[in-house]
């Protein structure tokens, strides 16, 4: 057991930068549930009303509370998901251990202490965090809504509870690595995480690609009819989430493929960066449907409780962890693709292509990458907005989609040098 631990500490520290980001991300979610436990039990953010057809008078503390429960579930799943991430990038260590002859028992205990030893250092930093933005949070409410907060409000109850939810997602964690260990076949595990997912068994029935595309536009066009109503306009975008999953699996890769039929065919650079593009999109559909979803259902509850700012305060501050959390999961999965992104261009570096054309592959991959992250948050939300101006002034709406843009330009930015840098060192580039 102990060489096991041995072993596993090594690799953690051969790739502590990756694992680094994992942690950081792990401490920041911490944080956050820690957060919005702790303004759920602070009486300063009680309110007496919220404008809106959708709520009444009875039921506003309710809202405050519904809302706080919502971010904390949504934050618990993204932890899950960029954990079960995390695992996946472990695959050839595991695959290692079996060649090894060592037993799946010991195996999940690997697995088990590749988590530990970036959680026993994740939610003490989590908790440190929350100390931090404990503070700032209520002093930007306070400012904003001119309640009386007390900038340093900590509720023991608070606490408490938000180190139970953080325990539970703790041991759902420690379950998915057995399981993980358990399930995985060698052969998958040497192949890589992004061949690790097998294909879904695909329906007799298939409906025809036009059917989601205009589930998109009557969605985007019902979003026109109604005004200040969170249920409704939840509702379209909630359409609109399932339709864009559908066009990005089934259509949008024909339309990449006819793209670069028509118009790429004599221009190398293009050709590749548009196919790889494709299938990172493809990759990452899920990831875009939730960040749509995150983006589109917080603006529809805005625009219903613009008229209580106390509420409107609160949303706005979930909307940009939200957010902030979003674009760091999404560098993160981005970071873990890296060695496969490495192993493709140097085969194209070995085909002849150069440093300078390189770049310029991974440059156009991400603008591509970018263009599907922002276009449909900013089609739903600039429809949301242009419809429901008096409710939510201009500026606002602007404030939020740049926000939602800036944050994925930064996460994104980061992950082209990352790729470039990681280029240039192993040769690839050179």
């Amino acid at each position: 057991m102990r060489d096991l631990f041995h072993f596993s500490k090594e690799n953690f520290m051969l790739d502590r930068k990756k694992n680094y980001v994992y942690m950081f991300i792990l401490a920041f979610c911490t944080a956050s549930v820690l957060l919005f436990f702790n303004y759920m039990n602070n009486d300063s953010y009680k309110v007496v009303s919220i404008g809106g057809s959708f709520f009444s008078d009875n039921n506003a503390n309710l809202f405050v509370m519904t809302v706080g429960l919502i971010m904390i579930l949504a934050i618990g799943g993204l932890m899950y998901v960029i954990s079960n991430t995390f695992l996946k990038q472990k695959n050839k260590e595991i695959a290692i251990l079996h060649l090894s002859g060592v037993n799946l028992v010991r195996i999940s205990v690997y697995f088990l202490m590749q988590i530990m030893l970036v959680l026993i250092k994740a939610i003490p930093l989590g908790i440190v965090l929350f100390m931090i933005m404990n503070p700032l949070f209520n002093g930007v409410i306070g400012l904003t809504t001119g309640m009386k907060i007390p900038l340093f409000y900590i509720s023991s109850e608070a606490v408490v509870s938000g180190l139970m939810v953080i325990g539970i997602v703790v041991v759902t964690l420690a379950i998915a690595a057995v399981g993980f260990a358990y399930q995985s076949e060698l052969i998958d595990l040497l192949s890589g995480p992004s061949k690790n997912s097998k294909p879904l068994p695909i329906s007799h029935i298939r409906m025809p690609k036009v059917v989601w595309w205009l589930l998109y536009a009557i969605a985007i066009y019902e979003i026109t009819t109604v005004s200040g109503q969170s249920r409704a306009l939840c509702l379209m975008c909630g359409m609109g989430a399932i339709a864009l999953n559908k066009i990005i699996k089934k259509a949008l890769p024909k339309v990449f493929m006819l793209i670069r039929t028509k118009f790429c065919i004599n221009k190398k650079e293009r050709l590749i960066a548009i196919g790889r593009a494709s299938d990172l999109i493809v990759y990452l559909s899920g990831y875009i449907c939730i960040t749509f979803i995150a983006i589109t259902f917080l603006m529809a509850f805005m625009i219903e409780t613009m008229s209580d700012i106390k509420i409107f305060s609160i949303l706005c501050m979930s909307y940009f962890i939200i957010i902030v959390l979003m674009n760091l999961a999404l560098f993160y999965r981005n970071l873990v693709e890296t060695p496969n992104q490495l192993h493709q261009f140097r085969t194209l570096y070995y085909l002849g292509f150069q440093r300078k054309q390189l770049n310029k592959i991974n440059r156009l991959e991400l603008f591509i990458l970018f263009i599907m992250m922002t276009i449909s948050p900013i089609i739903f939300g600039g429809v949301m907005i242009a419809t429901n101006l008096s409710f939510m002034p201009l500026s606002m709406g602007l404030i939020l989609i740049g926000f939602s843009i800036l944050c994925t330009i930064v996460s994104l930015t980061a992950t082209y040098y990352y790729r470039k840098r990681l280029l240039m060192k192993e040769g690839a580039l050179s």
